[in-house]
């Protein structure tokens, strides 16, 4: 079972993949680059040298995170929230976080104590759900996992600053740097929906702001010869060749043939008896930001079934980076499966 990362991580790489531009300049020392990035950091941070510190430590200056950097931390950041949301990390020790379900509810019941205050934008401590100091054991205290999972995984807010500020007493009682986090309620969850009714009764006029208008982006799925590409904006990418008579093959050419209907297990004639329907994408190779935008699982039914979108558009510029770093990465590998 992997371990939770430590929390500078966490914040790392939610800044890099919501705020890349606020990392620009930032001097780091080589002991926290090889922490945090033990087997190299080349594939993420543009540096370059700085004067040492007093002590005589190496230090870097980061000049820059592009696009293709930003999207491979993206693409490690939810994973790695998948398995917390999941439960699925371990800290090493004794003492654990309280499950993604209950960290949620501190949230939500968060945003509804200062409903009175702000219906829709808030501005988050770690103390502010972690109240008693004998709960702040620095090992379960995941507030960095809890709000990022909030912003890319469940969609229930859109966090517009993340940083720190100040500093609160641990449970050990020591002093340490205070995190906070300011965001906006989406409104897509009940709950949240629910925390955002004020005790004092609100004009019907009043509503919430509409957001600010994304620029958006098309992409499609073509399937020739074997051969898989994604166009996007015009511009077409090679992903995959198949091999004939492969399950990989008569999975994906079925998909392609029935677009957008709803397809069970037993409609795609494969070898292997093992494979469930929820495995049938990643044998195509359709992984990460791929299997997130053209396939659309559907397990509410006794048969759960796969649908493949052969074209669609993407206004969340964070899907739109992450596709096009996936694409210009498989460009050179275009290999069978």
């Amino acid at each position: 079972m992997k371990e939770y990362w430590p929390q500078d991580k966490v914040f790392l790489f939610g800044q890099a993949a919501l705020f890349p531009k606020k990392l620009i300049g930032e001097i780091v020392d080589t002991d926290y680059l090889y922490r945090l990035f033990p087997h190299g950091y080349s594939d993420y941070l543009i540096t370059e040298t700085a004067p040492a510190d007093p002590n005589g430590n190496q230090q870097f200056k980061i000049t820059n995170i592009d696009a293709v950097s930003r999207a491979k931390f993206i693409i490690e950041l939810k994973e790695y929230l998948q398995k917390y949301q999941q439960n699925d990390l371990t800290t090493g020790a004794k003492v654990l976080p309280t499950d993604f379900t209950h960290q949620e509810q501190k949230l939500v019941l968060f945003a509804r104590n200062s409903a009175n205050t702000n219906r829709w934008r808030k501005t988050i401590t770690l103390t502010d759900l972690w109240t008693d100091q004998k709960d702040r054991d620095q090992r379960a205290t995941t507030f960095w996992e809890l709000l990022l999972t909030e912003h890319f995984l469940e969609g229930n807010i859109e966090l517009l600053n993340i940083d720190y500020e100040g500093t609160y007493m641990d449970a050990a009682g020591e002093q340490v740097p205070l995190p906070f986090a300011e965001f906006k309620i989406l409104l897509r969850n009940t709950l949240f929906q629910m925390a955002t009714v004020s005790a004092v009764r609100i004009p019907s006029k009043q509503t919430v702001d509409k957001p600010t208008e994304r620029a958006t982006h098309k992409a499609t799925l073509t399937l020739t010869k074997r051969r898989l590409k994604v166009t996007i904006d015009g511009k077409p990418y090679a992903l995959k060749r198949y091999t004939s008579k492969s399950d990989s093959y008569r999975a994906i050419n079925k998909l392609y043939a029935y677009a957008e209907a709803k397809l069970t297990l037993d409609r795609f004639d494969l070898k292997s008896a093992k494979t469930s329907v929820k495995d049938v994408p990643k044998s195509m190779g359709f992984t990460g930001i791929l299997r997130e935008l053209f396939i659309e699982y559907d397990n509410s039914t006794k048969a759960p079934t796969l649908q493949l979108h052969k074209a669609v558009t993407i206004d969340d510029p964070l899907q739109y980076d992450e596709l096009l770093a996936f694409a210009n990465k498989k460009k050179s590998k275009d290999s069978d499966i």
